[in-house]
């Protein structure tokens, strides 16, 4: 797990690689057609405490992107057992509970949690959530 913070003027795009583990890696993005996505086009979900809005999900996709709304306390400590997830704090000031203890995150910084490490962000915080392969809420295991 690490904390970075992230200034927008440093950022430079690359072509990313998945599939490290083959013999032969591919492109994440290969056969894939450009895509605008609109906010307008876009719903948010309701999960109690916490709002989620799909923003790229396509099927084949070997990653998806998220926002994540905290607007309460409510939320459970818990783990993901295949997703490896990064999430970037677009607004808002908030704790994060990171294997037990706890760390204040602000607008700018970005958490990466590798699967398996038990993780949850509280009320305050919204957040873009990049995870891969895509998250699935059923395969998130609550440890409280």
């Amino acid at each position: 797990m690490f904390i970075i913070n992230i200034k927008y003027d440093n950022v430079k795009l690359k072509p990313m690689t998945a599939g490290f583990d083959s013999p032969e890696p591919h492109l994440i993005f290969a056969n894939m057609e450009p895509k605008i996505i609109r906010a307008e086009d876009l719903k948010e979900e309701d999960h109690g405490d916490t709002k989620t809005t799909s923003i790229l999900k396509i099927n084949g996709l070997k990653f998806n992107i998220a926002k994540i709304r905290k607007v309460g306390d409510d939320i459970k400590l818990g783990y993901d057992t295949e997703s490896d997830v990064a999430y970037y704090v677009l607004d808002g000031e908030g704790e994060c509970v990171i294997n037990g203890k706890k760390y204040h995150l602000k607008k700018g910084d970005c958490v990466f949690y590798p699967k398996g490490t038990k993780y949850k962000h509280l009320k305050g915080l919204t957040l873009l959530a990049i995870a891969c392969p895509p998250f699935d809420r059923k395969k998130r295991v609550y440890v409280e």
